[in-house]
């Protein structure tokens, strides 16, 4: 597969001092099997994310119990069997990746090392859509070819967060990736009965609306499209948001509360980069309306 997976570093650092000193260390993390220690917990963030591809996404992950300036945690990353980006199945014994995060250190007031929070930036795109599922883990014994991580942990860990109790140092996550269009790709759609005339023309309320949208490159960026020198675009899912009479949710467009589309999923573009679209007085609504259509990506009706 040709997938691109350049990381680019950003080991950062984030400090918290402790005003008070226990005599009698209590570990903090979740119980660890045996031959797994657990010197540090680890969390990353975003948990799930949804870009077009080439777009760079970014994982942050925080980890905890850095108490000494200078120290260095190395973590290993794994796209796991089923990920777009999987060059070699599920393997902990040699991760994809490794990379290391080094606590900068600073000094509490009796000038001790304070406790610090190493943050590691993970950086990476993909040339291909579908879904990635990435385990991270801190790699105790810096041995790649030991598997010192929570195997049976899921991307939701609250969910199924697998053999060792919660909080550990290993977390997965997951980034999804679509297809990204031409810079130029255009979305028109007008009513079948007066293509690029007065759409706004009153209608008996019992007659409906077709609507044809059209996705193309607009190669003559005049927002009208040529059949002769431009090209479509297939399999484009749309989704639409009414404003007006029918609104089935009365939300209209720019409500900070509309976060979903009142239509989902109005239709794809098909061989031809169309789709029809027919819609009546649902409500028994007599009014203008308007409705917005937009190609949904990523399918998720936002």
């Amino acid at each position: 597969m040709t997938a691109s997976r350049a990381v680019r570093r950003k080991p950062l650092a984030m400090f918290a001092s402790l005003a008070v000193m226990f005599a009698l260390l209590v570990p903090m993390a979740g119980t660890a099997s045996a031959g797994h220690t657990l010197a540090h917990d680890m969390n990353c963030e975003d948990e799930t994310e949804t870009n077009g591809t080439t777009v760079v996404t970014t994982i942050t992950c925080t980890i905890d119990g850095l108490d000494v300036a200078g120290d260095t945690t190395e973590v290993d990353v794994e796209f796991l069997a089923g990920s777009v980006n999987d060059d070699d199945g599920t393997s902990y014994t040699s991760p994809d990746d490794t990379e290391s995060c080094e606590d900068g250190g600073v000094t509490d007031a009796d000038g001790g090392a304070a406790d610090g929070d190493c943050v590691l930036e993970y950086e990476y795109t993909s040339a291909d859509a579908g879904t990635d599922t990435i385990a991270f883990w801190i790699d105790d014994d810096t041995n790649n070819t030991t598997a010192d991580l929570d195997t049976t942990e899921g991307r939701d860990e609250t969910v199924t967060p697998g053999d060792i109790t919660e909080p550990d140092d290993t977390d997965v996550v997951e980034r999804s990736w679509f297809a990204s269009l031409d810079p130029q790709a255009t979305l028109d759609c007008d009513d079948e009965d007066s293509r690029l005339d007065d759409v706004t023309a009153p209608r008996p309320i019992e007659e409906s609306v077709t609507y044809i949208c059209t996705a193309f490159v607009d190669s003559a960026a005049d927002d009208d499209f040529d059949p002769l020198t431009e090209d479509v675009i297939s399999g484009v899912v749309v989704d639409a948001e009414v404003e007006g009479t029918n609104d089935p949710d009365n939300l209209g467009f720019a409500a900070a509360t509309n976060l979903t589309a009142d239509l989902n999923n109005v239709g794809t573009t098909g061989a031809d980069g169309t789709f029809t679209f027919t819609r009546g007085a649902t409500e028994g609504e007599d009014g203008p309306v308007e409705i917005c259509f937009w190609a949904d990506f990523d399918d998720d009706a936002v």
